[in-house]
């Protein structure tokens, strides 16, 4: 049997989580203990838990553009440094391109 496993939360998860299961594509939630009550890890058909993770450690965290569309002003930070360097340029990029330098945090 074939399935689509989401192992990175939030609205994109979800979005192809619903896609899935209405063409009756089983969907596998990968997640730490952090993430247990996670919408994207509920809507799964099977969740796997691979253990503790202190929300100190819960990177990545995706910043993207809230006007936004085809990846512009999105980043992808994995570390404090990254958070503050990608909020900075995704906001300038968002305003840039959008007219509109408000963000999204997942």
């Amino acid at each position: 049997s074939s399935g689509i496993n989401a192992e990175y939360g939030g609205e994109i998860a979800c979005r192809v989580m619903k896609t899935c299961q209405s063409l009756g594509i089983k969907t596998v939630a990968v997640h730490s203990d952090v993430d247990d009550r996670a919408v994207h890890v509920r809507m799964a058909d099977e969740a796997v838990c691979v253990g503790p993770a202190p929300s100190s450690q819960s990177y990545p965290v995706m910043i993207k553009a809230s006007a936004g569309g085809g990846g512009k002003g999105m980043r992808i930070a994995w570390n404090d440094a990254e958070v503050v360097e990608g909020f900075k340029l995704s906001s300038e990029e968002a305003a840039a391109s959008f007219g509109d330098d408000r963000l999204l945090i997942e």
